[in-house]
């Protein structure tokens, strides 16, 4: 089986400006690969800005290859390997921060930022949480229970997603806990499909959805209310004329809901709990940070 790896060569992967970061690429496997097989390096300011690209063959097997590079403002460096020439391309990628903590919006904060999300809270204070908590035999396993979750939230909506807690196999609560908003894309319906995979499964993990209705309904209601929301544009850019009707609006504010609800539960370990996501989930890391 052919494998691309890349590391960053020192433990830290975080960098002040004017440093210099060392990436790592090892391929194994090779004797699997074609003759014309190769291996493509990209340095970029996470894809956005490309600072380097070059090409290397693997025919005849090639030892580590190393690149470094740096950052000319704060932000973030991703080295991506891919390699080409087999069925599938192949690819692994590493990033490095380069004092992160100064980096700036693009654009000034508006006047009222904080005033908006702390009436938007209110708003969400003024609703009763009404929270709905149903197991789901067929989704559950030997090692986690599953259920059903969903919760009031703004503007006459509901906030919904998938909890799993392990079941005794795995010792008594409180358990470290994983709070997940998926990737852009259909509803997560099920405990299978959540991105946050780490073995055994010890500890709770909540996937929130971004919708305002139940994807727990039958397959044609769902695929009908989904279809609904993409046939004019993607569900991510509705509403963008104002900020109040936009669709990450209740969501934000919802998801919001959704994590305190998770955080107070007497199960959940509060010392071990943590937020997962990618791309749409990685948005509402950092909304949910802020907020």
């Amino acid at each position: 089986m052919v494998t691309v790896k890349v590391r960053c060569t020192r433990g830290s992967q975080l960098y002040t400006l004017g440093e210099t970061a060392k990436f790592e690429i090892v391929v194994e496997g090779q004797d699997e690969l074609k003759n014309n097989a190769t291996i493509n390096i990209q340095l970029s300011s996470d894809t956005a800005v490309v600072f380097l690209g070059k090409t290397f063959s693997l025919a005849g097997g090639t030892k580590p290859l190393m690149v470094e590079g740096t950052m000319p403002m704060p932000g973030f460096l991703r080295c991506r390997a891919t390699i080409t020439g087999t069925p599938e391309p192949i690819m692994h990628e590493c990033g490095v921060g380069f004092d992160p903590e100064k980096i700036r919006p693009v654009l000034p904060e508006p006047e009222d930022f904080d005033a908006f999300w702390s009436d938007a809270l209110g708003k969400l204070d003024d609703i009763p949480a009404d929270p709905k908590c149903d197991e789901v035999l067929e989704m559950s396993t030997p090692d986690y229970t599953a259920y059903r979750v969903s919760l009031a939230n703004i503007n006459n909506t509901r906030i919904y997603g998938l909890l799993t807690v392990p079941t005794a196999k795995h010792g008594t609560a409180p358990f470290p806990t994983v709070f997940e908003v998926p990737s852009a894309g259909p509803p997560i319906i099920d405990p299978a499909a959540f991105a946050f995979k780490a073995q055994p499964r010890n500890y709770i993990i909540f996937n929130v959805n971004v919708f305002d209705f139940d994807p727990g309904t039958d397959k044609e209601t769902r695929d009908r209310l989904y279809k609904a929301l993409m046939d004019n544009g993607n569900y991510t850019a509705r509403g963008l004329e104002s900020r109040e009707s936009y669709y990450f609006y209740s969501a934000v504010v919802g998801i919001h809901r959704a994590m305190k609800w998770l955080y107070e539960r007497e199960d959940v370990d509060k010392k071990r709990f943590v937020y997962y996501g990618g791309s749409q989930g990685g948005f509402f890391g950092f909304n949910q940070m802020a907020l």
